[in-house]
């Protein structure tokens, strides 16, 4: 965005105002369409749970679990979403929504060095940061721990967490 972190940090804090040109310039660093920010909200399925050691749970198939997103991406079906069901020192985290772009094409490059849904060889998934380092894959949780010498099948790129309050915000879209 040709501006620092700390005006960023300033932005998204409400310390700064947003102009239409650094709106564009977020738009555009994040790969969001501007028009698709003044779409309605929508439903999105939550297709799993996230415990406190960053593991993903799957949600039964026949659980009609959804939640309510902003318009985070410019196609309404390929956005998706998990649930933080963490304890212990991620407690407030506790039902935060992870939103993620849910890319079906196993061909898709691996989003490296960027938060993902993760899916490890034998289908276990987690959300993590891949990391590449020579021929060998890594997990990196962000917390600290890293897997090393993982088999990463496929991982799809976090777009948005939302706490709790901020999805109680959302208006319902028109059906």
């Amino acid at each position: 965005m040709s501006t620092s972190p700390a005006q960023i940090h300033r932005l998204e804090k409400g310390l700064r105002r947003l102009t239409v040109d650094t709106l564009i310039s977020y738009c555009d660093a994040l790969d969001i369409n501007l028009g698709s920010l003044f779409s309605s909200n929508l439903w999105v399925p939550v297709s799993g749970e996230i415990d406190s050691e960053f593991e993903v749970h799957p949600l039964t198939p026949h659980n009609d679990n959804r939640t309510l997103a902003p318009p985070l991406t410019p196609g309404k079906d390929t956005l998706a979403a998990l649930r933080w069901a963490a304890s212990r020192r991620f407690q407030p985290m506790r039902d935060h929504i992870v939103f993620y772009e849910r890319r079906e094409d196993p061909t898709l490059p691996i989003p490296w060095n960027k938060r993902c849904l993760i899916e490890r060889a034998g289908g276990r998934q987690c959300l993590g940061f891949p990391i590449r380092t020579d021929d060998k894959a890594h997990i990196d949780f962000g917390n600290g721990p890293v897997e090393f010498d993982v088999a990463i099948e496929r991982a799809w790129p976090v777009i948005a967490v939302m706490p709790p309050f901020a999805i109680e915000q959302l208006q319902m879209p028109e059906e």
